[in-house]
């Protein structure tokens, strides 16, 4: 919004009152309504819809409330040609500004009035018209021009049946009768009553189109009805004539018929005419407020220069940032151009010239964008309009120039080459991967092949040392459970500086391997257990084992630097927790060869992470982050290489094993 200022107040006023001159010049045509919808429609629709646009941002309608601005104002002069004609006309003539300043003559109501009553008792049919602030100038051309004064003897002479006027109208301005057989508009109100006559219809047709005041006489009753205002009161007596005349006319017969003083001229101009008057304020203001917004202004912005991919599309400008696109390889695989100047460590200042609500919408930066084809993309100087200008969209319009010298567009050719990477080209160190995990030298490549993507000049330049020139990042391997890691490759920082870069994705993979130590062994009881409830207990069945198992305990590095005293103790911990926690034993209904009485021996250690939270509190507070963090028993419980498989033994019928207790769950 503009500020309120002495200046903007002054222009404001200057617009108000053109409105208003322009609106009062239209009013000379009976169809003032037509001119006051008008003006209400354009105040309401265009201006209300305007600002609507411009306060939701609804950039698309606010463009074509423009493009159809200027062809509405040009219909409205066709429309109004006419009106507009007369009026400007009427500026040169030395009545129209004595109707402004015309005294209230009661002389020319009483005339009238005793006209109207004497015709009234002789059922003579008339029909005056007395014009008001709307000029009736297009009926008055059409009828038979009289410049006489307004008197009761003329009045009822025009109305004689046998006159050729008597049909018409008479039309008197101020004093004087100006117009005689005048053919007025008739009344299109369906509500009136089909015996209602031509003059009536007459009468209220004037009513409904301007603001005159008509006195109908009928011929077939006498009876008097006064029309003004889009209404009529009918049935009015000859003694009532002339107070209804005064009364509508605004007419004080106990006033001197004097000039109007300056004084009561000017307080008229504040009080008459509201409506116009509301309008031309309305109409003033929007047009200020459009012209306003279209003073043009200038701006100044500094933008960093970014380049985008050949095949990444570039959408609306960003604030402060200009970026060019250049053209994708016509062949796949082909010679690329890229951008080597302006490079993405320049800045650009642009000056930015505009209408004021466009510099107004960019706000705190504009950006440009570029997408070259392969017919724009040649070494040249840039041109400013070539770029797309906006703020978050394409704005239209502005005119916007480099400040300082223009910048220059200048291309390398990049190349691409099928590569076979090898392990020797990557250097892996140990990342995030858990203590207790290990990896292996030999690295995998997914896919076998990439394409490498690089300057032309620069690639012969290597291939022709016959030398292996690719390198890759050193590669982390991180966080894993085991198995396998696969982590994405990159190129060297030097191979990246000189710009290079892999097509696509390329990822190396190592196998991992638990990195353990053997912490000792500890022996367990063997159990015979099934897993079928529709079998009978093991121990019913077979001999029970004679011999313990040997259960080997491995370990990750637990603590860091661990002192002899906390290596024994945490030893002797986890032994005691491993023989309370595990569980040895053999499905004896587990699937073998037919026959065949070996089973495997199987092992399971119970339990979680309440291994640690058991763990003395000088030993807890020494095991490493890494370790007290998984969620998992990080220690291995594995069979001795000698106890994998026990030979089952079957009872002969009727024997039983000692102590028939066998047969439950490991997780009992």
């Amino acid at each position: 919004m503009p500020e309120f200022t002495l200046e903007n107040a002054l222009q404001v006023l200057i617009l108000v009152a053109g409105v208003y001159l322009v609106l009062s010049l239209l009013r000379i045509s009976r169809g003032s309504g037509l001119v006051r919808g008008l003006g209400v429609a354009l105040l309401v629709v265009g201006v209300g819809l305007y600002s609507l646009a411009r306060a939701w941002g609804l950039h698309e309608l606010e463009q074509i409330m423009d493009a159809i601005f200027g062809v509405v104002i040009m219909v409205l002069v066709v429309i109004f040609q006419p009106e507009l004609r007369r009026g400007i006309l009427r500026l040169g003539e030395q009545g129209l500004l004595s109707r402004f300043m015309k005294s209230d003559s009661t002389e020319t109501v009483g005339e009238v009035a005793s006209a109207v009553a004497r015709m009234a008792k002789r059922k003579q049919g008339a029909l005056i018209v007395i014009e008001g602030q709307t000029a009736l100038d297009a009926l008055i051309d059409k009828g038979v021009r009289l410049d006489a004064a307004a008197s009761a003897l003329l009045l009822e002479s025009i109305f004689q049946d046998k006159g050729s006027l008597h049909d018409g109208a008479v039309i008197i301005r101020g004093e004087r009768i100006v117009a005689a057989g005048a053919i007025l508009p008739l009344s299109e109100d369906e509500g009136l009553s089909k015996t209602t006559g031509t003059r009536h219809r007459a009468a209220l047709g004037m009513a409904e189109e301007s603001d005159a005041l008509t006195v109908v006489v009928s011929e077939e009753t006498g009876g008097i009805s006064v029309a003004h205002e889009g209404s009529m009161l009918s049935r009015i007596s000859t003694n009532a004539i002339r107070d209804v005349l005064q009364e509508r006319l605004g007419i004080n017969p106990d006033k001197p018929t004097t000039k109007q003083p300056i004084g009561s001229i000017l307080r008229s101009l504040f009080t008459a005419h509201w409506a116009q008057k509301l309008i031309s304020i309305g109409l003033g203001l929007a047009l200020f407020l459009a012209a306003h917004e279209r003073v043009t202004e200038i701006a100044e912005f500094t933008l960093d220069v970014h380049t985008a991919d050949p095949n990444q599309a570039l959408g609306v400008p960003i604030t402060n940032q200009l970026w060019i696109r250049p053209p994708a390889s016509e062949t796949a695989g082909g010679t690329e151009l890229r951008i080597v100047s302006p490079n993405a460590q320049e800045k650009l200042r642009i000056t930015v010239r505009g209408p004021r609500i466009q510099i107004q919408e960019l706000g705190n930066g504009i950006g440009g964008i570029l997408q070259l084809t392969p017919d724009t993309a040649t070494n040249r100087i840039l041109d400013a309009d070539e770029f797309l200008w906006g703020a978050g969209r394409i704005i239209k319009g502005l005119e916007v120039e480099w400040d300082g010298a223009a910048p220059t567009l200048a291309f390398e050719s990049y190349v691409h080459r099928t590569m076979t990477p090898l392990p020797a080209q990557v250097s892996l160190t140990r990342g995030e991967l858990p203590a207790h995990l290990k990896f292996s030298d030999e690295v995998r490549f997914l896919p076998n092949q990439f394409q490498l993507l690089g300057p032309m000049e620069r690639i012969q330049e290597l291939e022709a040392t016959g030398k292996n020139w690719l390198e890759f990042a050193p590669l982390e391997v991180g966080d894993s459970t085991g198995g396998t890691w696969t982590g994405p490759l990159l190129l060297s920082q030097a191979l990246r500086d000189e710009g290079f870069e892999i097509k696509g994705s390329l990822y190396a993979e190592v196998d991992l391997s638990p990195h353990l130590k053997l912490l000792g062994e500890i022996t367990k009881d063997l159990v015979l257990v099934t897993f079928d409830p529709g079998q009978p207990n093991p121990l019913s069945r077979f001999q029970r084992p004679d011999s313990r198992v040997r259960l080997e305990i491995w370990v990750p590095p637990l603590m860091e630097n661990p002192t002899e005293e906390e290596r024994t103790s945490l030893s002797i911990y986890l032994r005691d927790y491993v023989n309370k926690h595990s569980r040895v034993y053999v499905d004896v209904d587990q699937p073998r060869p037919d026959g065949s009485m070996l089973a495997n021996i199987e092992v399971k250690v119970l339990g979680g992470q309440d291994w640690l939270e058991k763990l003395p509190k000088a030993l807890k507070d020494r095991v490493s982050p890494e370790v007290a963090n998984r969620n998992d028993i990080p220690f291995q419980v594995v069979l001795h290489a000698e106890d994998t498989t026990l030979r089952l033994r079957p009872l002969d019928p009727g024997e039983s094993s000692e102590n028939d207790t066998g047969g439950n769950s490991p997780q009992d």
